[in-house]
């Protein structure tokens, strides 16, 4: 038995694993196509912000911070994935 955000249910280790791992490859992998475009981001900030704003995208995508905790983000975004 497992307590997942306040659900128990009844799943194996290695399936919960095996989820995670799928979550966090396919967040990697969005990230990677949708974000890490070095000659886009280079496009809208220098260099040194742009090691900062994939960071800042990153935890977006992973759900750590909203896109309101940073003003200006949205538009950024927007911008990006539209290269």
């Amino acid at each position: 038995m497992v307590t997942i955000n306040g659900v128990s249910r009844n799943v194996g280790h290695d399936m919960l694993v095996d989820r995670d791992n799928q979550y966090k490859h396919l967040a990697v992998e969005v990230f990677n196509q949708r974000i890490a475009r070095e000659y886009c981001l280079e496009k809208l900030v220098s260099k040194d912000a742009s090691k900062m704003l994939k960071r800042l995208l990153w935890l977006r995508l992973i759900g750590l911070i909203e896109t309101s905790d940073i003003p200006g983000l949205c538009i950024t975004i927007k911008h990006i994935e539209a290269c």
